[in-house]
């Protein structure tokens, strides 16, 4: 079959498919308006109902609401879509999404800190430095995975495959240069999570686990790359339209944040030390350059001018969930909400974590 006839059937499936999910898909998910679902503090999951009901688009979210001395406050309201475990708490996994890009920086952090990587290493002419902030002229996303994403868009399905070795080829052969303007990159953030565990001669989630997560506790997040690793209990995502997405892995693209997964309960942890200083490679979130929208950004952490408050923060979303971790930098107060859809969480934490401010 000729290329352009080809591309004409293909283009003609996909339109086929996207009508016949608007006609006869599934229904949009919205939180149930009842109590009977809500887990955890009830004043919270009221708060949670105010923010994210009313048919956004939302089946499940759980919440963390961490206070200056470090204590969390937990909420969860909706489904998980886990027969098992239908409702979500703060031990429901999550897939977090490009959150993990924060704790790659931490782990790049850490290993500066041992002297076992220097911001200076690189990839191509772009050095770990420009990678954790974004200027290292890579794409957002890899050329074929934009073909495969819109794809997978319609399917549901993982548009994500590699590892670290051929991320960190395709992050080479793209020969980023370095000091560009900064530019939101996925491929930057998992070519440099890639090259630290290389240097370390240590796989991504096995480093990352050894460095960050275990020495601050954080026992239930954890690093998928193949599917029989998928942990049990875990909410089920889908789109805002209420079309089921698989899980994404990819173990090359780890850092970015693929196939990790975590709670609230795990999350608030990174809150509390992040917000006290006393995580591991915490130096991460320090507002140390200029990035887009007069923001600042440290390893991957991005700090924004928020009703007059320094929120420092990162958010994540992949086909099925939606993240969002921060800190006020002043008060001490930190969110955590993750949800089991792929509709935005962002201004809803900004409202519970700035709550009462002018």
């Amino acid at each position: 079959m000729p290329r352009r006839r080809t591309a004409a059937v293909l283009l003609l499936s996909l339109l086929v498919g996207a009508a016949a999910t608007l006609t006869v898909g599934p229904r949009p998910p919205s939180l149930p308006s009842g109590t009977a679902a809500d887990t955890g503090d009830p004043a919270l999951a009221a708060r949670v109902h105010e923010v994210f009901g009313d048919e956004k688009g939302y089946r499940g979210v759980a919440v963390a609401l961490v206070s200056a001395d470090g204590a969390a406050t937990f909420a969860g309201v909706g489904g998980s879509r886990d027969p098992d475990r239908p409702a979500v708490d703060e031990s429901t996994r999550f897939e977090i999404g490009s959150v993990t890009k924060g704790l790659t920086g931490m782990l790049l952090a850490e290993q500066v800190r041992r002297g076992e990587v220097s911001l200076d290493d690189r990839v191509g002419d772009a050095t770990l430095s420009e990678l954790a902030t974004h200027r290292s002229g890579l794409p957002r996303q890899a050329g074929s995975g934009l073909v495969t994403a819109a794809l997978t868009g319609f399917s549901g399905g993982d548009p994500y495959s590699g590892d670290a070795a051929e991320v960190l080829g395709l992050a080479s052969d793209a020969d980023p240069e370095g000091g560009a303007d900064p530019v939101y990159s996925n491929v930057g953030g998992a070519a440099a999570g890639d090259l630290v565990a290389a240097r370390a001669r240590t796989p991504y989630p096995e480093l990352l686990r050894e460095r960050v997560l275990a020495p601050l506790g954080m026992d239930e997040t954890t690093v998928v790359t193949s599917e029989g690793d998928l942990p049990p209990d875990r909410a089920r995502g889908t789109s805002a339209s209420g079309v089921d997405r698989e899980p994404w892995i990819a173990q090359g693209w780890a850092p970015a944040g693929i196939g990790v997964w975590s709670t609230t309960s795990d999350m608030a942890r990174l809150v509390a030390a992040l917000a006290d200083g006393g995580a591991p490679g915490a130096i991460a979130a320090d507002p140390a350059t200029a990035f887009v929208d007069d923001d600042r950004i440290g390893l991957f952490w991005i700090t924004k001018e928020l009703r007059g408050q320094q929120v420092t923060w990162h958010d994540g979303g992949t086909g099925g969930f939606s993240s969002f971790v921060g800190f006020d930098r002043e008060s001490g107060r930190g969110v955590v909400v993750l949800a089991n859809t792929d509709a935005d969480v962002n201004a809803g934490a900004v409202e519970l974590l700035l709550e009462g401010r002018p």
